[in-house]
């Protein structure tokens, strides 16, 4: 689960809250980051991720998951002409 998922699966309010202030405590950010963060806004910077990852009891790997990275094709192009990656399958339908 990522960390947005981890937090919303907290139920308890209390437990929310103690990690809010907690994250705000460690890294010195203001209320915004946090909820940034927690709500999937924003990422948190690298090399916060690992003390994040304490605070919630998981590993980097599991609460912030490596995005795909994108592939481009010269030999397939979108309706412009341009390299289209090879990620997207939309048009291959």
């Amino acid at each position: 689960m990522t960390l947005t998922e981890t937090y919303n699966a907290i139920l308890n309010r209390k437990e929310r809250k103690r990690i809010r202030e907690s994250m705000r405590e460690v890294f010195g950010v203001g209320v915004g980051a946090v909820y940034n963060w927690l709500s999937g806004r924003t990422d948190p910077p690298e090399y916060m991720r690992e003390k994040i990852a304490e605070i919630f009891g998981k590993t980097t790997e599991e609460l912030f998951p490596a995005e795909e990275e994108e592939v481009y094709d010269e030999n397939i192009t979108n309706e412009c002409g341009l390299p289209r990656s090879v990620n997207d399958r939309s048009s291959l339908e």
